[in-house]
């Protein structure tokens, strides 16, 4: 999908703008009880660590974050 995004011709619509994505991936069994809310939560913690570490990038397996996030931990 990264690599499909990046060669397609954007030039009608960014001009000279590259077009880049940045993914974060998980798989159900990455998670423990496997439940859909635990996989998307990865996922999304993952999306993050791929927009931290700069444009066009795929994570997975990111380990837990060990901080507290002060809007769910509470």
């Amino acid at each position: 999908i990264r690599r499909t995004i990046g060669g397609h011709r954007w030039h009608d619509v960014t001009g000279e703008l590259p077009v880049t994505i940045s993914i974060g991936v998980a798989a159900a069994g990455e998670t423990s009880p496997p439940s859909l809310s635990a996989t998307l939560a990865t996922a999304d913690r993952n999306l993050y660590a791929a927009k931290h570490a700069g444009r066009d990038r795929v994570v997975s397996g990111t380990p837990r974050e060990r901080r507290t996030r002060a809007y769910r931990d509470r």
